[in-house]
Parts: C-alpha cells; structure tokens; sequence
C-alpha cells in the first residue's frame, strides 16, 4: 500500500507470496531488532542488529515484506486512520496500547516542547514522552521510505496486540504485556501459534 506524504495509513494485513522469508523490525535503544527468516523453516530464523532501516536492503536472503513496529504514513494534520481503527479493533483496555503517531511537522523539532507546540498548532493535541523518545527511530523509518517510494508496499507498519489479536482467534489479550500474567500470556500464544 502506497502511502504518500501527508496521507493517513489504514490497516491491511500483511501478504506473503508461498514461502519465503520475511522479517519483523522493531527499535531497540538507538539500534534496530531485525527477525528474520522463512516461518515454515524455523532453522532459517534468525536476529539481527540492525543500525538504521537501510541495512535491510543488505538482508541475504532479502525478505519478501517486512514488518515494523513503528509509526508508517505520517499525517500533517488528522489522526492517521490505521491508529483510529487499532484502538477500535482491540477495544477497551488494549487500544490505548496504540499512542498517536506523531505529526510529520514534529519530526524536527529540536525538543519535547516544540513538538508539543507544532502538535496544538496543527492537531491540536501535543505529543506524549513515549512518542518523543522514539522520534528519532520515526525520523530514520520516515525518510527510508521517502527516498523510494516503492518501499512502502515492501515495508509496512504492524502493531504487536492486534498480532496476538488475530493468533487470539480476535480476542485481545486480558492483561497488560508489562505485568507477569501479560508476558505469560502472550508467551504460551506465541508457544501455541509457532510450535
């Protein structure tokens, strides 16, 4: 799915053509966790680090698609409509898992509380502390994807509960992944869906 500057991602689910590998990335302190692998070979499985988004294009074999945990399609206005229908799909507690995709306005702002201010400028709305750590890891995925953008239809933006949410037969989960009943829980799916 193409989604060109300005223009509000919306849920689609991820295709793979047969077998093949594909990858999952998600930011981890400045630094990138790739996953990769055919996920009918689990002997082909494994992780990386990478240092920013480019690197997967360096992948051996490369993936099919990727996945990324992490804001896709940045509004210049609107709340994006892939983080609306999120919220909707896993309702009351687990959408508020799903925080605001930052504005691509604040992607330079120099701190929290110009962001903060563009944010009430433009959405009226300013950002949350969560969301301004990982600006830097959403500022290097952004202009991956603009500088091509056939890009966008190979990598593309996942949220991990309404990954447990589809394995859950549409059931979200019942508690918190911080808490020690969330981990258990999300673990013994994971045990039960990739055996």
């Amino acid at each position: 799915m193409e989604v060109p500057k300005g223009v509000s991602a919306r849920i689609e689910p991820l295709a793979c053509s047969g077998h093949g590998p594909v990858a999952g990335l998600d930011g981890c302190r400045g630094r990138w966790l790739c996953v990769t692998g055919d996920p009918h070979c689990p002997e082909t499985i494994r992780a990386l680090i990478l240092e920013n988004p480019r690197d997967l294009l360096d992948l051996d074999p490369r993936p099919q698609v990727v996945g990324a945990d992490i804001p896709i399609g940045l509004a210049d206005a609107t709340p994006r409509r892939a983080d609306v229908e999120a919220r909707q799909r896993l309702g009351r507690p687990r959408g508020s898992s799903v925080f605001p995709a930052p504005l691509r306005v604040m992607l330079q702002a120099p701190s929290y509380e110009k962001a903060c201010l563009l944010g009430r400028q433009h959405a009226g709305r300013a950002l949350s502390r969560q969301t301004w750590n990982i600006i830097p890891m959403i500022r290097a995925m952004d202009n991956f994807l603009q500088e091509c953008v056939d890009r966008q239809a190979w990598l593309r933006e996942v949220h991990p509960e309404l990954s447990f949410q589809a394995w859950n037969q549409g059931q979200a989960m019942n508690h918190n992944k911080k808490t020690s009943e969330g981990r258990r829980e999300r673990h013994s799916l994971l045990e039960a869906t990739f055996p």
